[in-house]
């Protein structure tokens, strides 16, 4: 196995030549200033509704076509531990005080287990619609988890 300049725990030992994104950490940029870094992002990306329209076929049947409809892009949503970091709940704390000088450029990068990035998104005009303390229990041990839910005129994958 490569050596990695770090130890690793046993299992991500045996994994590490298996899963080349063991473990990924999301680093958000804001404004070209690194905001933080978050354990789990989802949801970059866009939907369509679907739109359905029955037609009578050559047969006299009716078929039903699908059509895409109305496009939006996905809400994203990063989360972490809690820290003393504030920078969270003051972006937020803009919304009701800043006019419009709350929406920031927002890069989302995925990194994988040696900090090199995998992917990039970016999402423009972005805010954050919701910062909740959650309660964490998927790895049998309860912790404070701190989401950040954003919003953006547009999500696109960079890299």
């Amino acid at each position: 196995m490569v050596s990695l300049g770090i130890a690793l725990p046993a299992k991500a030992q045996e994994l590490h030549g298996r899963d080349p994104i063991l473990k990924l950490t999301y680093t958000l940029t804001v404004d070209g200033s690194l905001f933080g870094i978050f354990e789990n992002c989802q949801g970059m990306g866009s939907l369509s509704s679907i739109e359905k329209s029955t037609v009578v076929g050559p047969s006299g049947i009716a078929i039903v076509e699908k059509s895409p409809g109305a496009f939006e892009y996905a809400e994203v949503e990063c989360s972490r531990g809690v820290t003393s970091n504030m920078d969270t709940w003051n972006w937020r704390q803009m919304l009701l005080t800043a006019g419009s000088s709350y929406r920031k450029q927002v890069t989302i990068t995925m990194n994988n287990l040696q900090q090199i990035p995998v992917a990039q998104w970016s999402l423009v005009d972005a805010w954050p619609a919701a910062v909740l303390l959650t309660m964490d229990t998927s790895s049998g041990q309860p912790r404070e988890t701190e989401v950040i839910l954003l919003v953006a005129k547009s999500i696109t994958r960079t890299q």
